[in-house]
């Protein structure tokens, strides 16, 4: 027998409106993926190994409801025209216990947060700029697109390295360890952990005490960008940055105006380099200020002290001078007097032949002729008698 899928549906369908047993159940479990919408409110219903999407009206609820929470939940299933059962609940009554799985998660953060690993202390800062960024995520779904787009759009520099790693199920531990230490290793500048929206269960291996240790001993920093905005994971407090989407993450690593950017750093360099010069310019001046103070009152016992001794060579002087003065003039007195000059000049004469001095009357004979030499001019003479 061949039916179509409609068919196929409807059967299946009946079936379980017509089972009595159905029809009022009451299903234990524990509550996760929790959200309002208007007067609904759609959640899912696990255990260990199962789970259940659940529908209810809040005006069935007694209390708000909310992730990890465990619950009786009272209803039938339905089973939907898309092939999935949903369970329509009429009631609800929580437990005075947390879910198992979400009761690891809280043990396991407060062990974690005892060790430091969650302390702001610890957590490294973004660099202003970053050149080559490591991403560990998968590389199937929208994730690693919206990433690459992010960063093409805000600046073409920047260099993505991708780790391929799965990010759910029980490998994906593994995989996220192992990329977080490849990066750590590597010349990165920062690293990208993402992933898309997800159940608590989904987004669970973000919450591996292994993945947490990875993403707090990574020798750079660390961004966070698991889920949507709403959800949190041990990862996100381990991490140096959390980043609500992995868009967002992908603006944190990149620069929308680098030009603007470097303008602002340069204007800030030169404003601290112009406000050191000046106080390295009044400390100069007062430096100067304080040495010339302190001088002045050396340079005035210094002054003094000169002009003393100046006036003692001085004086010193005159008296050598005047004594130097009188003893030219006596000198030039004496040599006037003693220069043949001098003797013309008291009317004397010098009396030469054939250019030699004569000292005596016998030095000549009648016929020579002589030269007569007076103050002021020579005369030609010659000899009569002797």
């Amino acid at each position: 027998m061949i039916i179509s899928v409609t068919q196929f549906n409807n059967f299946v369908k009946a079936m379980l409106e017509s089972e009595p047993v159905l029809n009022d159940l009451q299903v234990r479990g524990e509550i996760c993926n929790c959200r309002y919408s208007g007067a609904s409110v759609y959640f899912s219903l696990k255990d260990e190994n199962c789970l259940v999407d659940c529908f209810a009206y809040t005006s069935s609820l007694k209390e708000d409801l909310s992730d990890g929470v465990s619950a009786i939940v009272r209803g039938r299933p339905n089973y939907l025209k898309s092939g999935r059962f949903s369970f329509t609940v009429s009631e609800i009554r929580t437990e005075d216990r947390q879910g198992k799985l979400f009761e690891s998660f809280l043990q396991l953060k407060e062990k974690l947060r005892a060790e430091g690993l969650f302390l702001p202390e610890n957590k490294k800062s973004l660099p202003r700029f970053c050149f080559k960024v490591g991403v560990v995520t998968s590389v199937f779904g929208a994730v690693i697109e919206d990433i690459k787009k992010v960063a093409q759009r805000r600046c073409d520099y920047i260099e993505l390295v991708f780790f391929p790693a799965r990010v759910q199920g029980n490998d994906a531990v593994e995989d996220l360890c192992a990329g977080l230490d490849y990066f750590s290793a590597s010349d990165v500048d920062a690293v990208i952990v993402a992933r898309g929206g997800g159940s608590f269960e989904e987004l669970n291996p973000f919450n591996s005490e292994q993945v947490v240790r990875a993403v707090a001993r990574c020798s750079v920093p660390v961004i966070s960008a698991v889920g949507h905005e709403t959800d949190f994971t041990l990862c996100d407090f381990a991490a140096d940055i959390r980043a609500s989407t992995p868009s967002v993450a992908a603006e944190m690593v990149t620069a929308d105006n680098v030009k603007l950017a470097l303008f602002e750093l340069s204007r800030k360099m030169s404003a601290a380099v112009t406000n050191k010069l000046s106080g390295v310019f009044l400390f100069s001046r007062e430096t100067a200020g304080r040495l010339i103070a302190g001088l002045s009152a050396k340079e005035l016992k210094l002054k003094n002290f000169y002009c003393n001794v100046g006036l003692r060579l001085l004086s010193g002087t005159e008296k050598k001078e005047l004594a130097a003065e009188s003893a030219f003039t006596t000198l030039s007195r004496n040599l006037k007097l003693a220069s043949p000059l001098g003797i013309l000049e008291r009317g004397y004469a010098v009396v030469r032949k054939d250019g030699e001095k004569l000292f005596s009357p016998c030095q000549v004979k009648k016929g020579d002729d002589l030269e007569i030499i007076l103050r002021d001019g020579k005369i030609k003479a010659s000899v009569e008698t002797e």
